[in-house]
């Protein structure tokens, strides 16, 4: 047994270095690693059981009409595999509405597992329908907004900010901002300019549900208080 920073031999019975007094028997316990913290920090292998309660009845549910679709394609006559629609749309929905809970990836992972889920599910649909030239200048731009608002949420609830009446408030703001983005992203590409209208009229009502939302969560607080 050698010492880690000079190189002399130890003593192994007391674990010191007779040249530079180093003591490596409590090298050991230096080294290990807590890996707690960091979950807690990311906010990530942290599932509540209800959560685990909720993607497991969730999932459950989603089998039925997987099997039932796939079945009824494979027994028609039809050339197409028409289940993928329905087979794309479940993985969607459980990707973007159990993953984000159950918190097994941090929220940048978590993000991209979305974008690349739903973007390859637009472009089955692109494919299918032969109309591929709005798959690039429509769906991915949109898949890009929707997966950083993802990411968002999955860090504001991992880190407890987004709970309660927040969630919802957060949620419909969200939702504000997409909608804008969509104008956003048609204007472009069919005018070359942009041109806020619709959007803008409707972000009013998302956006007033959100301050509702804030004024019931402060006028809670200020009761408990």
């Amino acid at each position: 047994m050698y010492c880690t920073k000079c190189g002399a031999v130890l003593d192994e019975s007391t674990g010191l270095c007779p040249s530079c007094g180093a003591n490596e028997a409590q090298a050991p316990a230096a080294t290990v690693v807590n890996t707690e913290p960091a979950k807690k920090k990311y906010g990530f292998g942290l599932a509540s059981k209800t959560a685990k309660s909720y993607a497991a009845i969730f999932t459950a549910l989603m089998v039925f009409p997987a099997m039932i679709c796939t079945v009824a394609n494979l027994l028609s006559s039809s050339e197409k595999f028409w289940a993928g629609y329905v087979l794309g749309a479940i993985a969607v929905a459980w990707v973007f509405l159990v993953l984000p809970v159950l918190r097994i990836t941090p929220p940048t992972v978590t993000a991209v597992i979305c974008f690349v889920t739903l973007s390859l599910y637009l472009l089955y649909i692109a494919k299918m329908m032969g109309i591929i030239d709005w798959y690039y200048s429509y769906a991915v731009p949109l898949c890009l907004v929707v997966c950083a608002l993802v990411a968002v949420t999955s860090v504001l609830v991992s880190k407890g900010i987004a709970k309660g009446v927040h969630l919802p408030a957060l949620i419909s703001a969200e939702i504000a901002v997409f909608l804008i983005c969509v104008e956003v992203i048609f204007d472009t590409n069919m005018f070359g300019a942009v041109d806020l209208k619709w959007s803008l009229i409707t972000m009013c009502a998302f956006v007033s549900f959100s301050v509702l939302c804030e004024a019931v969560a402060y006028v809670v607080k200020l009761n408990k208080n």
